[in-house]
């Protein structure tokens, strides 16, 4: 039995429709006996935990939900949860078997510097600025203490010691698909063990390709992480 850990994206939370419709479809399939527990964190449940969230703390509270778990466990993120994932398995190596990244903002510093460019100085001089956060559908403040812890987690090129499987979509208006390009070289440099999909039609969130999404990621379980 393995055990599946989603973490969800910077603006969404774990009843994303990428996460709903995965957990629905692993499980119904023909590995689904094979599933233990599949668990959806819920990084910020409310505001306050939003505006208060370092990505140190959000790695705490993955530690501390992931904890609970008896099985092998495969961590699945997407976007900015993709950053979290890839950063759990650097703090905690033995935790985690195999990685599963959508889309992953690994390089969400430079990127929201690049974004948010126009604001940056304000931005720290103020200590936070407000954005409007789809899952509670109101704004919110996004601190600056966020960005500072940030920066030493971006651009993160140490070696990846699991079975990681990559799927990024080549219509990505968000998180550039050269950021996993540049990302996938580097670690198959290093000896990385790491499969890749670009999908051509793919948006970011991949919601208009989720059927190669479910092909893709339970043949993938089935034959690299799934015990025989």
């Amino acid at each position: 039995m393995i055990d599946l850990v989603f973490i969800h994206g910077f603006y969404s939370s774990p009843q994303s429709s990428k996460i709903q419709f995965l957990k629905k479809e692993i499980r119904d399939s023909e590995i689904g006996n094979n599933i233990g527990e599949i668990v959806a964190i819920d990084l910020y449940p409310n505001p306050a935990d939003f505006e208060n969230m370092t990505v140190s703390s959000l790695l705490l509270e993955i530690d501390n939900q992931i904890s609970t778990l008896s099985n092998p466990i495969v961590l699945i993120g997407s976007s900015h949860g993709g950053l979290l994932a890839r950063s759990y398995v650097d703090q905690y190596p033995n935790k985690i078997n195999a990685l599963i990244l959508f889309a992953p903002a690994l390089n969400f510093y430079d990127t929201t510097k690049v974004t948010h460019t126009y604001e940056w100085d304000n931005w720290q001089n103020q200590g936070h600025i407000t954005v409007f956060h789809g899952a509670y559908q109101q704004e919110v403040k996004w601190k600056w203490k966020y960005i500072s812890d940030l920066k030493q987690f971006s651009n993160n090129n140490t070696k990846l010691l699991l079975p990681t499987l990559l799927i990024h979509g080549e219509e990505d208006s968000v998180i550039p698909i050269e950021d996993s390009i540049n990302f996938v070289k580097i670690q198959r440099s290093l000896g990385s063990h790491i499969e890749t999909h670009y999908l051509p039609e793919g948006n970011h969130p991949l919601n208009n390709v989720f059927d190669q999404l479910r092909a893709l990621v339970i043949d993938w379980l089935r034959e690299k992480v799934v015990p025989n």
